[in-house]
């Protein structure tokens, strides 16, 4: 995991790139490149409609375009449960099965899903996904958890256990 001050360092870049596009691209390699996972996918998500839609993804291909998954997370409950609590929230085993959506085929080797959301205050306005975790890592929580606020790039304690990329 990245330190503190490289984590800031990495934040600071952020406010660097000028497309919105390459933005969000980069959002997603910090966030492979702080936690143990192999995969992430990015999504808005309205609250006055309760839906989430895809915008981009890495995976083990590259940069892919999701903008054709579209749910009403509703029918997601650990995502919308990691939204309404705005806390990261991850499930394995057969917690799995029981979470995710049938209309979504995983690959035989997943069975563990991480969902962090993304917020604007107190607001979530998106969240990222994880289905694949680097081997031999387990997911530990951090106390005290951190908000960032990419606007003014600072960490500090958030009070309510939350994990937030707040921008």
């Amino acid at each position: 995991m990245i330190m503190d001050s490289t984590f800031l360092d990495h934040i600071q870049i952020l406010e660097e790139v000028d497309s919105h596009e390459e933005k969000l691209y980069k959002i997603l390699e910090l966030y492979m490149g702080t936690f143990p996972v192999k995969n992430a996918y990015l999504f808005r998500f309205s609250p006055l409609g309760f839906i989430g839609e895809g915008i981009i993804a890495i995976t083990s291909i590259g940069l892919l375009h999701i903008r054709d998954i579209r749910d009403d997370i509703r029918s997601l409950p650990l995502i919308y449960s990691a939204l309404y609590e705005r806390k990261a929230k991850y499930c394995s085993g057969i917690e799995y099965l029981k979470q995710i959506n049938i209309k979504y085929i995983t690959t035989s080797n997943v069975d563990s899903f991480l969902a962090v959301p993304i917020c604007f205050g107190a607001v979530p306005i998106g969240y990222i996904c994880t289905n694949e975790f680097k081997k031999k890592t387990g997911i530990t929580v951090v106390k005290p958890p951190y908000s960032i606020d990419i606007k003014k790039p600072e960490l500090y304690p958030h009070g309510n256990g939350s994990l937030f990329l707040i921008f």
